[in-house]
């Protein structure tokens, strides 16, 4: 490696790290505005947990005990297959049919 060489891979070597130098700076300094909607859900949730409502999440809905009278209850029947209606065809033996010379 030559003298010129060697310099101006060092000139060049500089150059690459100031502008990475500079690079950072201007990353570390450049301000990122926060919408308050966005600041709002980035606040801490309070880790405190609500007893009484977790015992009304987990306590089951009473269920209804049946009646008496006991209601009438459909039976199912087989769903009815549709019907095939055959459709008109063209009659193919007409002169309108037949290629023209």
């Amino acid at each position: 490696m030559t003298k010129n060489e060697f310099i101006l891979m060092l000139i060049a070597t500089f150059i690459a790290s100031v502008i990475w130098v500079g690079a950072d700076i201007y990353h570390a300094r450049a301000q990122v505005t926060i919408s308050s909607d966005l600041q709002k859900a980035l606040e801490p949730v309070d880790p405190t947990l609500d007893l009484s409502a977790l015992n009304k999440i987990s306590t089951p809905p009473p269920v209804a005990t049946p009646s008496a009278t006991a209601k009438p209850t459909a039976t199912p029947r087989p769903t009815p297959l549709p019907s095939l209606i055959p459709l008109a065809t063209p009659d193919v033996t007409s002169s309108s049919a037949s290629p023209s010379p």
